[in-house]
């Protein structure tokens, strides 16, 4: 029963409160919230579900009762960097296509770029492609 309820209850919770404080702590709105639940939460919650049963049965069922807290703690802290890794991946995504193919973000010349793209240049991004725009 434990396990279920962990499984269909708290992972749930744990996951979308996880993207909720994350998006909002890096400056994002509420529809930012809506907008990375969606891309990612699907994702995560699956890892979520297949990661903690497991983990879970080995813990109630081999872990002495006394190393318990220390060998949840343990997995709390590799699924946290999971989570994080899940959550910077669109952003490594995007560096790796501008890397390999650079040709689709050239700009022909400053003229082209809006007040709102100069804005984030200058605040976000700190790449060598945009260290320019930002000169």
């Amino acid at each position: 029963i434990r396990l279920g309820l962990d499984a269909l209850v708290f992972s749930p919770v744990a996951v979308c409160g996880y993207f909720t404080w994350r998006t909002l702590l890096e400056g994002k709105g509420p529809e930012g919230v809506l907008a990375k639940l969606q891309l990612k939460g699907q994702s995560a919650l699956i890892a979520s579900w297949s990661f903690w049963p497991v983990a879970n049965i080995v813990n109630f069922g081999f872990v002495p009762l006394e190393c318990r807290v220390l060998y949840n703690n343990a997995l709390s802290l590799l699924w946290t960097g999971y989570l994080s890794y899940l959550n910077s991946r669109r952003l490594e995504e995007v560096v790796e296509d501008r890397i390999s193919h650079p040709e689709k973000f050239e700009r022909q010349s400053a003229d082209t770029i809006s007040e709102a793209e100069n804005r984030a240049a200058q605040t976000v991004c700190v790449c060598s492609h945009c260290r320019p725009i930002r000169a």
